[in-house]
Formats: structure tokens, sequence, C-alpha cells
């Protein structure tokens, strides 16, 4: 299994709190927490996530939601 990096164990924190969310949802979260993480690298863990199947996503192009899945509540 490939290693978690922090940026991502922070979006796990947050999809675990929350239902499902957007990226921009997600960003807006991890902003409001002190911490100063880009829009383009929450997309790019997000994406990281998905391909190690912690999370799932719901949706296409701008609608897209992303919640964390029984994977990756361990």
């Amino acid at each position: 299994m490939q290693r978690i990096a922090q940026n991502q164990e922070i979006i796990l924190n947050i999809l675990i709190r929350n239902e499902k969310l957007s990226s921009s949802d997600i960003h807006n979260e991890i902003l409001k927490n002190g911490s100063d993480i880009s829009l383009i690298t929450v997309k790019r863990d997000l994406t990281e996530l998905k391909d190690m199947k912690l999370i799932d996503s719901f949706g296409a192009g701008r609608s897209v939601t992303y919640s964390i899945n029984a994977l990756g509540r361990l």
C-alpha cells in the first residue's frame, strides 16, 4: 500500500467529519483550519486518494463530490 502524505491525511480527516464535499469545499475547510494548501494540490491529492481506493467520487465535471469509503476509514 502506498504511503499517505500529510496533506492527504488532512483531506481524509475532513471527509470523515463530512458526508460529501466538493474539492472547493474541502479546500475551504483546509483554509479554515489554518493550513495553506492550494486548490490544485487538493485536487491532485483527491485524485491520488481515489486511485488508492480510499475515497469515492460522485458526479461529473464541476459537480463532482467526494466521500470517504470503508477502506479510507481504517
